[in-house]
């Protein structure tokens, strides 16, 4: 018997019954339109129930998009395919690559991770990274997180850790860098559970001199429940703010030892 392939209602929508194959589906507003127009449309309802957008190869179902709810899914339904995010349309250089099989991705540049390279750790970044905003380690679990910086080149340099500070208006006591220790007070008081700096080292350019610039590091500690300098290097001189006590000997190979 007769069944229904297509319907075309009054306002020029066709709904489909079946099927529809195609080597090529072009969706373009008319020529008449003058603005953005939505061309194409996969809709769910209210359940949970979505439009599937499918992509195949040779029969084998590789990628599929979808909606669940508010979230919009990438998804490879074959252990063959990654998720790559592409630029240079003439080589498809690899910019993010998600590996199907572990979950790791990869971000980098000049086809890093194109081909069939893929991302060594969970978030692997293999080009020089510029963060331009805060950066937050967090873990709930015992002697975590940790920073490790790796380097395993076979000379003899180490891996490098900067503080850098530019302005174009440098001068004398300008602060470079600041490395804060912060804990908590005690639950009890009226500052309960507060956001406390226990210790603290002040990195500054004391002189900022063309050929005579001196170097300026301030170590500081809490003490009766303010921050207090405790010791200043300034230059090849070292100062004590207060006592300073030697469970061994004390050398002094040259100079004087100024008591006062």
């Amino acid at each position: 018997g007769w069944v229904t392939a297509l319907t075309l209602d009054s306002s020029r929508n066709a709904t489909f019954a079946g099927t529809v194959n195609a080597p090529l589906a072009i969706f373009e507003p008319l020529a008449s339109v003058s603005a953005d127009i939505e061309v194409l449309r996969i809709d769910g309802d209210s359940s949970g129930n979505m439009g599937i957008f499918n992509i195949y190869r040779n029969g084998a179902n590789l990628c599929r998009i979808d909606t669940a709810y508010s979230d919009f899914n990438i998804t490879p339904q074959t252990t063959e395919c990654d998720i790559k995010l592409n630029w240079n349309n003439s080589s498809y250089k690899t910019a993010i690559r998600v590996d199907n099989s572990t979950g790791y991705v990869g971000i980098g540049n000049d086809d890093t991770f194109s081909g069939t390279t893929q991302p060594s750790y969970p978030f692997h970044v293999s080009v020089d990274a510029t963060f331009a905003g805060d950066v937050t380690f967090s873990s709930a679990t015992s002697a975590k997180p940790t920073v490790t910086m790796l380097n395993t080149n076979a000379d003899a340099e180490p891996s490098y850790f900067y503080f850098q500070k530019t302005n174009n208006s440098f001068a004398d006591d300008e602060h470079i860098g600041r490395i804060m220790l912060r804990g908590q007070t005690e639950p009890g008081g009226g500052n309960a559970n507060a956001v406390h700096d226990y210790g603290r080292i002040d990195f500054q350019a004391a002189n900022t001199g063309d050929g005579a610039e001196v170097g300026r590091m301030t170590f500081m500690n809490s003490s009766a429940g303010a921050i207090a300098t405790a010791l200043t290097l300034e230059g090849k001189n070292a100062t004590f703010a207060g006592d300073a006590t030697f469970a061994g000997n004390a050398t002094f190979s040259a100079g004087n030892v100024i008591l006062g």
